[in-house]
């Protein structure tokens, strides 16, 4: 029984870890000693700039981390599944979660000048591993990576190797952006950088568990400016399309792009209209992917007004002229510069909202602050808020980039226990990223030759809970597939499986002589070897009084029935639990001397 207690817990435990997947972004570690965390929330007062009047109570922001970095613009943060902080770096200095500098010695290759200065991302096939990597100031064509193990120094963390040459063969000069997405096959990882010169390229290198391999190119349709700032490269979350503002260079580039060639497609881009064409600086992705949003930033810092612009992004990607639909169709949002800093940085958070980095172009006239966009997927009717003395730290540029999610499902439930026909529950925690799209339903299959389940709850970030009971020992495997909404399985996200172990519980019969007032009587149980039997007088007794195959009553002294229980035990654990064993306890012969002759006694 206690063997059983235990896989229990287990199970639990195990559930409980699985509800935290996806919180690799749960910290941002950002500007002049600012961060936060959705580890623990509050409610805050948010000051319409759009959408609406007066101020809003919004529930479920984050608080406030501390933190000692400084960064203008690239800054990047990694925390584990559990949401755990593990790393945060401005591209040349990298931090651990207790703040400590990790490479006191050598800076890294990244500059905080960039729009992007570096990405953190597994190191595929090396657990407790990660790379950083780092891209060096506007067209300096320095880049590299450095490999943490997070195992070293007492789990806090060390730099096993520092700023590594990626495989040469890369096309045009690099600097100012780069970005990180999982491979197709969901494993390895794809480094992308843009190229720029006379002719400019994407750039993608795969990161496998053996190495990387040379760079895979993609030409751009038109130049970018070498010698420039650029701004931000992101993904969709399903990995299938990808944005880059370059900002000096007033493009904004976005297609399609395949995570298993590393190659890009459909390639479209716009031209700033704007006097100066400083713009396009933000970039990000609503959670559906349907909706682009970019910031109109200058580097004159003399505007009246700054601007968010908002894409259809599906009908941005199908129309015949993008430009048209930049100069006619798209959202302009105005931020009054009077009340608040410029927006730049733009990042989804993982409560969906989207963040808005607020910089103080002049200290006295646009105050640093940070604006949420509350409600990304609703194009039609967007509420945006200023947050006013929301951190600790001063907001700049930059908001922390992050590699591209994939698509995860975690198993969860019990794993090995005692067979008792009672229905175990096993739940499937759903995230959503690349691969997600065509996600319609889940199968379960419990192994066992019952029916299948289909079950459509697959919002990110739902839970699926099923219930089986398994009716005979052996051992299981629960598959898990992913379909489409047609019925077809989607071989790309592979296929979830827990493996079950259910132990087999000893079969007993049991026999019982009645016993005469005044003696003793002995009950056997008759089981297969290999197994302990324990008797005991109640059903709550902690301790047997007696163990073994055959157990005596005792003298009992009273007629009627006394009832004593037996609990058998195999190797594993597992027990039949404690059956009642009913003994009869009657009178016998005569049961006293007359003293009349007369009288007879009777028997009973």
């Amino acid at each position: 029984m206690i063997k059983k207690i235990i896989y229990l817990s287990i199970g639990i435990l195990f559930c409980a870890n699985s509800l935290y997947a996806q919180k690799e972004t749960y910290n941002w570690i950002f500007g002049y000693n600012a961060g936060m965390t959705w580890n623990t929330t509050r409610n805050f007062e948010g000051t319409y700039v759009s959408g609406g009047t007066g101020k809003v109570i919004l529930r479920g922001m984050p608080t406030n981390i501390p933190s000692v970095m400084k960064a203008d613009m690239g800054c990047f943060t990694l925390s584990d599944k559990t949401g755990k902080l593990l790393l945060f770096s401005n591209g040349a200095n990298l931090w651990d979660a207790k703040q400590s500098l990790m490479n006191s010695d050598t800076p890294m290759i990244g500059s905080s000048g960039n729009a992007q200065s570096g990405i953190l991302f597994p190191y595929p096939g090396h657990p407790n591993k990660y790379i950083a990597a780092t891209v060096g100031l506007w067209s300096f064509d320095e880049f590299g990576y450095t490999v943490i193990d997070m195992k070293a120094n007492s789990g806090a963390g060390a730099v096993e190797s520092l700023n590594n040459t990626f495989p040469s063969g890369h096309k045009g000069k690099l600097g100012s952006s780069v970005s990180s997405i999982r491979h197709a096959n969901g494993e390895d990882y794809w480094v992308v950088a843009p190229g720029k010169g006379t002719t400019s390229y994407m750039n993608a290198w795969r990161v496998k568990p053996n190495g990387i391999d040379p760079p895979v190119y993609t030409q751009l349709p038109v130049a970018v400016a070498e010698n420039k700032s650029n701004g931000y490269l992101k993904f969709s979350p399903d990995g299938k399309y990808f944005v880059w503002g370059t900002f000096s260079d007033a493009k904004l580039f976005f297609g399609k792009f395949d995570s298993s060639t590393g190659s890009f497609s459909n390639i479209k881009y716009i031209t700033s209209s704007k006097a100066g064409g400083n713009e396009f600086y933000g970039v990000e992705f609503s959670m559906s992917g349907n909706y682009l949003y970019v910031t109109e930033t200058t580097s004159d810092m003399g505007p009246t007004a700054f601007f968010l612009y908002a894409f259809d992004f599906k009908e941005l990607l199908t129309t015949a002229s993008p430009q048209y639909y930049y100069e006619n169709k798209m959202k302009k949002i105005s931020f009054p510069s009077a009340t608040g800093g410029m927006p730049a940085a733009l990042q989804l958070g993982p409560d969906g909202r989207m963040y808005i980095a607020g910089y103080p172009y002049s200290t006295t006239s646009s105050p640093s602050c940070l604006y949420v966009l509350e409600n990304p997927e609703q194009f039609s009717k967007l509420k945006i808020f200023r947050l006013d003395n929301f951190l600790d730290g001063t907001v700049r540029w930059g908001l922390p980039s992050f590699a591209a999610s994939w698509f995860e499902l975690k198993i969860g439930g019990e794993t090995e226990f005692c067979l008792d026909n009672l229905p175990k529950e096993y739940t499937l925690v759903i995230s959503k990223g690349v691969g997600s799209e065509e996600l319609a339903y889940n199968r379960w299959d419990f192994g066992d030759g019952s029916a299948t389940v289909d079950d459509y709850t697959v919002d990110d970030g739902a839970i699926q809970s099923q219930y089986h009971t398994y009716g005979a020992a052996g051992e299981y495997e629960i598959t898990i597939t992913s379909h489409r909404a047609d019925g077809t399985e989607i071989a790309s996200m592979g296929k979830q499986q827990l493996n079950v172990k259910v132990l087999p519980v000893p079969t007993m019969t049991i026999s019982a002589d009645d016993v005469c007032v005044g003696s003793s009587g002995t009950m056997t149980v008759n089981v297969t070897g290999g197994v302990t039997v324990n008797w005991y007088r109640t059903l709550t007794d902690v301790t047997p009084f007696q163990t073994g195959y055959t157990c005596s009553t005792g003298l009992q002294e009273t007629a009627g029935t006394v009832t004593f229980y037996v609990e058998a035990l195999n190797a594993n654990g597992c027990s039949t639990g404690r059956t009642a064993v009913p003994v009869l306890v009657k009178k016998c012969g005569t049961e006293f001397i007359p003293v009349n002759p007369h009288l007879r006694s009777g028997y009973k």
